[in-house]
């Protein structure tokens, strides 16, 4: 007889794998050390996804950007996606030239160049992308951005990750959301705080 049972997380894990060459890593890290400001003090900061969907928008990353400078001084590493450079360019003109905070703007870089740097600054910016499932395979923290998706399809279910939405319930897969900006600042300061507790044990 032939017994067939369902593949569930609890027996098996839906945690992505992904290898950085030590090469490449060091790499990273050197470059790291060389920009102007604490290595512990940066964030990579990411707007690429597969779907405009999933996109938050511009004016509402800044305000972000500017509450964690203002509030915790960290500075952003502002990712340029392949195929969607005008992100990062376009934020930059707008928004990032116009304020006081400091910034470092990123060439496009390989997957194990974009993993290295993930692996080596305190947290990720990002919508539900690619990027963002790479820093679950690297055990990082991630504030994900859900405008449309359900994040039940995605979450590690781990402290690093924190989902940042409206509304869902778990029988609506897709759903426009409407993030305003105390919401996204009450979500950082969830982050922020698994972030100090960690660095304080």
């Amino acid at each position: 007889m032939l017994v067939l049972s369902a593949l569930t997380s609890k027996e098996f894990s839906t945690k992505p794998i992904f290898n950085i060459p030590k090469k490449v890593n060091d790499k990273g890290i050197a470059f790291l050390n060389s920009c102007p400001h604490d290595i512990d003090r940066v964030y990579l900061l990411n707007f690429g996804s597969g779907g405009v969907e999933k996109m938050l928008e511009p004016k509402k990353y800044f305000l972000l950007v500017q509450y964690i400078y203002e509030k915790h001084g960290y500075i952003p590493l502002i990712i340029s996606n392949p195929g969607q450079e005008y992100l990062q360019k376009e934020f930059i003109q707008k928004f990032m030239k116009h304020s006081t905070i400091p910034f470092i703007k990123l060439d496009t870089l390989s997957l194990d160049e974009m993993g290295a740097l993930i692996k080596n600054t305190s947290f990720l910016i990002t919508p539900d992308t690619g990027l963002m499932h790479l820093a679950m395979a690297l055990d990082r923290y991630i504030y994900a951005i859900f405008t449309y998706t359900n994040p039940i399809l995605v979450n590690p279910k781990t402290d690093n990750f924190i989902a940042v939405y409206e509304e869902f319930d778990r029988e609506t897969l897709f759903k426009n959301q409407n993030l305003d900006e105390m919401r996204l600042y009450e979500m950082f300061e969830v982050l922020y705080t698994k972030i100090k507790t960690k660095t304080f044990h």
